[in-house]
């Protein structure tokens, strides 16, 4: 695994690979010409990282690992032999300085384990400074969906066309459900930090899957109109908020927070209030629905499934 120079054939290589793997899903969301574009311009920024010396400087400023200096923030170009080549990058999982993790962020070939067993060794000398757990990638087809040890799903893409969506059965519990946006200077936010802190108290993993939105996100969401509260017989039971944003080949409403109070958890609200949202947002042109899950956030990707939305991409950590 050498050091190689970028070039415009390299950048075509990675875009060839990739966009085989988007076939089985995003294909049947976005079309191709659209696709092709975001997916050129996704490869095309991240390998401006190459030589981004600002770049290298904030990332190290923002986490400085010992014996490591801003260039080891930048992304790295390998050449590992006349075909194949691959891009990587330094990553802290939950931005925690103490999970440090190497990104593979584009590729030539196919993740199996006899090339991880290969490449591993070479990655790990490269990143040694950082001590890096694990490597990651995404499956962009999601052709690993029955992955086996040593891999293991970090992230799910789990996306929906609310057109379609609409089109589906009411979820149980749909009635109940009320959604509105918070009234001018309704403090929402202590409903938000309790019932999120309450969650973490009662399952403790719950702050490693999912971060706590900070109270000026989430009022800007709501100045958007983006953010709605869900009531049960007139008791604030829950909120959601989403945004329109654009992540790798995705555009679309992407789910920024989805919480309810504990007395409603495990019962069937979840996929009633998604469904609520789903129609408070036909009003806007945009059609597509779309979130990272972490793979053991059961709750979440049961919610996800239940209104009709499916897994199209996920990030795999291989481990060190």
């Amino acid at each position: 695994m050498k050091a190689t120079i970028l070039s415009e054939a390299i950048t075509e290589a990675f875009f060839a690979y990739e966009w085989k793997q988007l076939a089985n899903g995003f294909r049947r969301y976005y079309a191709v010409e659209v696709l092709q574009k975001r997916l050129r311009n996704y490869i095309t920024r991240n390998c401006s990282y190459i030589d981004d010396t600002a770049f290298g400087i904030s990332y190290y400023n923002n986490y400085k690992i010992a014996h490591t200096s801003p260039v080891d923030y930048q992304y790295q170009l390998f050449k590992l032999n006349d075909d194949d080549f691959i891009l990587l990058s330094i990553r802290f999982l939950g931005t925690d300085i103490t999970k440090p993790f190497v990104e593979i962020v584009h590729r030539t070939f196919p993740m199996t384990i006899a090339t991880m067993t290969k490449l591993a060794p070479l990655i790990k000398a490269k990143y040694h400074a950082f001590s890096p757990k694990n490597i990651r990638f995404l499956d962009g087809g999601n052709v690993l969906a029955n992955i086996k040890a040593p891999f293991y799903h970090d992230l799910h893409y789990v996306v929906g066309n609310m057109e379609n969506l609409r089109t589906l059965p009411y979820p149980d519990n749909y009635a109940s459900i009320r959604l509105q946006r918070p009234s001018t200077g309704n403090n929402f936010y202590p409903y938000y930090d309790r019932t999120y802190e309450a969650l973490v108290s009662e399952t403790p993993i719950y702050k490693e899957l999912v971060a706590k939105e900070q109270a000026e996100d989430l009022q800007a969401l709501a100045d958007k109109g983006y953010l709605f509260l869900a009531y049960i017989d007139g008791e604030q039971a829950g909120l959601v908020a989403v945004d329109i944003c654009s992540e790798y080949c995705l555009q679309g409403f992407c789910v920024f927070e989805e919480i309810l109070s504990e007395k409603y958890r495990g019962k069937g609200y979840g996929k009633a209030l998604q469904r609520h949202l789903i129609e408070a947002l036909a009003i806007h042109e945009t059609r597509h629905l779309y979130g990272t899950i972490d793979d053991r956030n059961t709750p979440s990707l049961k919610t996800a499934l239940g209104v009709g939305r499916e897994k199209i991409a996920a990030y795999v950590f291989y481990p060190l």
